[in-house]
């Protein structure tokens, strides 16, 4: 699925971020990891396995005085019954959510996000 502003909205939000936060923190202290469509290099999208190994790692280097804000820009459904949840589409998901392997695959439930975001030690935490 595409959508016309996704990758712009994701940009300009990173670099504001990185100016603010840069100004606030410091450069040297201001850890941003973007990732949208427009890259080349698919290493570099927002697929689940990249957001997941990126929560990971600011799960090891984190501490509890580190802030940690995520931003999404793109799809997301509800999907379930009776215990719905909510699953952010990434860049390889299909609007095909009740096929069980591309929901596995590709979807990040919101269950799972709360998992990895538990993981990160940072008391200050925003989901955008």
């Amino acid at each position: 699925m595409d959508l016309n502003y996704a990758v712009k909205d994701a940009v300009d939000f990173s670099n504001a971020l990185r100016a603010s936060a840069g100004n606030y923190f410091g450069a040297s202290k201001t850890n941003i990891k973007l990732f949208h469509t427009d890259y080349a290099d698919t290493s570099n999208w927002p697929t689940k396995y990249n957001i997941q190994q990126t929560l990971r790692e600011f799960g090891r280097k984190a501490s509890a005085q580190d802030y940690l804000l995520l931003y999404f820009s793109g799809h997301g459904m509800n999907y379930g019954q009776p215990d719905e949840d909510f699953y952010y589409l990434t860049a390889m998901a299909t609007d095909q959510i009740e096929d069980d392997k591309t929901r596995n695959q590709h979807m990040v439930s919101s269950t799972e996000l709360t998992h990895l975001i538990r993981q990160v030690p940072a008391l200050k935490q925003v989901l955008i």
